[in-house]
């Protein structure tokens, strides 16, 4: 009751604790006011004057008293306030008391509450510590027969293995060195012949590798003629054109020459009306000349066969070119009527059709170079599928005979493998011996591992008896902390009762401050006496802080006390866990031992199968042979086949190239034909030219034209129009 009402009386006190700083201050002030007062009845005594000088005098002497005791007390409410901080100072060092107290009761009650778990577990422990080794008496004697009755048995059926499998070893070794005589004969036999197929191979390879060679440089060759031909068939298109171009120019000359009564009426007309038609005929000529030029591109662009026909036209309208100039020169003016234009269009119907003549044929004869051609490639492309065909089968070869090759190394690596298993089963026989000796070995270790656990168990027991003093003396330490708080308590009490009495002082204080200041005297003894109090208060906190401090060092010691206990706990729990874990590793050295048990009867198992496996590898090797020998006539069977179609196919190349040499032949021809017409044209052009000047009217004489002269001019003017279109 009195822990809880002291929080109120730390408020009281706060509250009413400046008093007595106030009653002292007053009466540390009294003494010169009084001292002050004394004086002034002296010197009045001592000076007798005028009443007005007297009243003055009384009035300056109590303005002078009014400071002087405003200064007193403000002097007074300083130390007043000195003397508040210094209360508030001692009632916080109280409240820290106060709570120190209560945090040591708090963890005194967490260390029983520890104290009282711990007992608990300990008690817990040690039943399981019992049930523990009663399991564990019980998982020896369990095991001890166990694996008495598992050897036992294992020696039984390792006896009774050991000489079925000593009788197949035997069996086993005998087959296998009459199998290993029969394979060395077999495996001559098939080296020499894969040895055969391997430079068969390499022959093969190496006129492959020449042939491939072969056809990359015809396969040149032949870009390089039709990049020669592209260029020849571009050179005739040009010619063409311009033949097209001379041949419009004819047909115009044609249809002039035909028209006589259009001659006799120039002869009439003046030369300015010569000019003047002469100028007529030239924009006419020129206008038709683009037109015919347009619609003959057009055709050629849609139709190939008009471009055949152009040439034959082209060759016919030079050689009517010619005709026509030799005519002209030859009659002059003589031939003017129309006996020149029917012998011109003979000679034009003859020449046209042997254009016609010399464009079939050489229609004919393109287009059977075209089919040569496109033999020679179907050719060229079946001989390269061939050949590739020919490099698949190769490789199917190569791919077999490794596969042979491969299947005689998985023989003898199996063969190997089986030897190598039988030694391992010798080894694993002598390996089981060997455990099993071990296994004696273990069980007499863990019989001196009963006798260990057995002074471990008395270990145990002397540790159970040291956890029950420790207990004891925990307890005894409970109580002696228990009648130290206690001490503390009544001391606490004591000292809440000293500081009621100190709140009533300070309560009269402020009370007689109220008062007046005629008790100062008696206040400054009280303010002593109060300063006398404090410091008793201050030794009693001083006293209070070391109590605190002891209780804390007392506190410390049994947080050591209990972390020994918890340790020695901790310590009784790891035993308990080791036993434990003793416990599981024997379990899985017992499933240890069952499954080698199994193990073993396992591999007896898989050696009974791998002989048999054997026995059945070995029939198989036997088929294997057989039909490796058949593989191999099948091969040198298809090695012939191979041999033949590449003579056909030598054969076959030289054919096309004989063919392409023809080919190469003719359009050579054909270029010389080409370079001689265009030589021919060239010629034209320049005996044009040379005789354009003579046949051109002179400006001033007013003479009638002949129907050849305007001929001349017409076509002087046509090829001059030509000449400066190419040069454009």
């Amino acid at each position: 009751m009195d822990r809880r009402s002291w929080p109120w009386r730390r408020k009281s006190i706060s509250d009413k604790a400046p008093a007595p700083t106030e009653t002292e201050t007053d009466s540390s002030a009294s003494c010169p006011s009084e001292a002050l007062t004394d004086e002034q009845d002296t010197t009045l005594k001592s000076s007798p004057k005028s009443p007005e000088v007297a009243s003055k005098e009384a009035q300056d002497n109590s303005n002078v008293k009014v400071k002087v005791l405003s200064e007193r007390l403000s002097s007074v409410v300083s130390d007043i306030r000195a003397k508040d901080d210094l209360v508030k100072q001692h009632s916080k060092v109280a409240e820290e008391a106060v709570l120190g107290w209560e945090k040591a009761e708090n963890e005194m009650a967490s260390l029983k509450a520890q104290l009282n778990a711990a007992t608990v577990k300990n008690a817990t422990l040690d039943g399981a510590l019992k049930e523990c080794v009663r399991q564990l008496r019980r998982a020896k004697e369990e095991q001890d027969q166990k694996v008495q009755g598992a050897l036992a048995l294992q020696s039984r059926q390792w006896e009774s293995d050991k000489t079925d499998l000593e009788l197949r070893v035997v069996e086993l070794k005998a087959k296998l060195e009459a199998k290993s005589e029969r394979s060395v004969t077999s495996d001559g036999d098939a080296n020499s012949r894969l040895a055969s197929l391997e430079k068969e191979n390499s022959a093969l390879k190496a006129q492959l590798l020449a042939k491939t060679e072969e056809l990359g440089l015809r396969t040149i060759e032949k870009e390089l003629n039709r990049r020669a031909a592209e260029a020849a068939s571009k050179q005739q298109l040009e010619s063409i054109r311009k033949a097209a171009k001379l041949e419009a120019e004819c047909r115009k000359l044609q249809a002039t020459a035909r028209r006589p009564s259009f001659s006799s009426d120039l002869r009439r007309t003046p030369s300015s009306l010569c000019t003047e038609s002469v100028t007529d005929c030239q924009s006419d000529c020129s206008d038709s000349w683009a037109s015919a030029l347009i619609t003959e591109l057009d055709q050629y662009k849609t139709e190939t066969r008009s471009a055949s026909l152009a040439t034959a036209v082209d060759i016919g309208v030079i050689d009517d070119f010619l005709e026509m100039e030799k005519l002209a020169s030859a009659n002059g003016a003589v031939s003017r009527s129309s006996n020149y234009a029917e012998d011109t269009g003979g000679q034009l119907v003859k020449l046209e059709e042997k254009a016609r003549k010399l464009v079939a044929d050489k229609d004919k004869a393109l287009h059977e170079a075209q089919r040569e051609l496109r033999a020679c490639r179907h050719r060229a492309m079946v001989a390269e599928e061939r050949s590739a065909e020919m490099q698949r089968q190769l490789n199917l070869v190569n791919g077999e005979r490794h596969a042979m090759e491969a299947e005689m190394q998985d023989a003898e690596r199996k063969r190997n493998d089986l030897e190598c298993r039988l030694e391992l089963a010798h080894g694993e026989i002598t390996s089981l011996l060997d455990k099993g000796r071990i296994l004696e070995e273990r069980l007499d270790s863990e019989k001196a591992l009963t006798l260990e656990l057995a002074a471990k168990y008395q270990q145990m027991d002397a540790l159970e008896s040291e956890t029950k003093q420790l207990r004891a003396q925990l307890e005894s330490d409970a109580r002696k902390y228990s009648d130290k708080i206690t001490l503390l308590e009544r001391r606490l009490t004591e000292k809440c009762r000293a500081v009621e009495a100190l709140e009533a002082k300070v309560k009269g204080a402020e009370i007689e401050l109220e008062l007046a200041g005629q008790e100062i005297v008696s206040f400054q003894k009280k303010v002593r006496s109060l300063e006398q109090q404090d410091k008793a208060l201050s030794v009693e906190s001083a006293k209070r802080c070391r109590d605190l401090q002891a209780l804390e060092a007392e506190r410390d010691e049994l947080r050591s006390q209990l972390q020994a206990a918890n340790s020695d706990v901790f310590a009784l729990n790891e035993k308990v866990n080791m036993l434990e874990e003793t416990l599981e590793k024997r379990e899985p050295f017992i499933a240890e031992l069952e499954s080698q048990l199994k193990s073993a009867q396992a591999e007896i198992k898989s050696l009974k199968e791998n002989a048999g496996q054997l026995e059945m590898k070995l029939e198989t090797q036997k088929n294997l042979s057989s039909a490796y020998i058949t593989a191999l006539d099948a091969s040198e069977a298809q090695k012939k086949k191979m041999t033949n179609q590449f003579e056909l196919k030598e054969k076959e190349a030289e054919e096309s190239h004989r063919k392409i040499y023809l080919l190469e032949e003719q359009i050579l021809k054909e270029r010389a034909e080409s370079s001689e017409f265009a030589a021919q044209c060239h010629d034209l052009k320049q005996e044009l030219c040379s005789r354009a000047p003579v046949h051109q009217p002179k400006p001033m004489e007013v003479q009638p034209m002949a129907s050849t002269d305007l001929h001349i001019t017409k076509v002087n003017f046509t090829v001059s129009l030509y000449y400066r279109n190419q040069v454009w």
